[in-house]
């Protein structure tokens, strides 16, 4: 801006200063809210996923916990048994 500029110019560049500042920020808002919406999806997924994940640990566990019954138990008992047989017990 000059000193000899004219009022209307003045004005007229000042308008257009605010006008393009305005649709910055109105670019910047959108860019905000879409950014807080993917985290928030985001979040959720993994909300989701982890709660999914214990889920499928706690049933792996009891699984395995039968497994060991089952077939750690018969194992040992058949151990046992061989053990006896041996040993001229059983």
């Amino acid at each position: 801006m000059t000193p000899t500029e004219q009022p209307e110019a003045l004005s007229s560049r000042v308008v257009h200063a605010i006008n393009e500042l305005q649709l910055e920020i109105d670019r910047l808002a959108s860019e905000k809210a879409r950014t807080e919406r993917n985290r928030d999806m985001w979040k959720g997924q993994c909300e989701r996923q982890a709660a999914q994940l214990a889920a499928d640990r706690a049933v792996m566990r009891e699984a395995l916990e039968a497994l060991r019954e089952r077939y750690v138990g018969s194992l040992r008992d058949s151990a046992i048994t061989k053990l006896q047989q041996a040993l001229g017990e059983g």
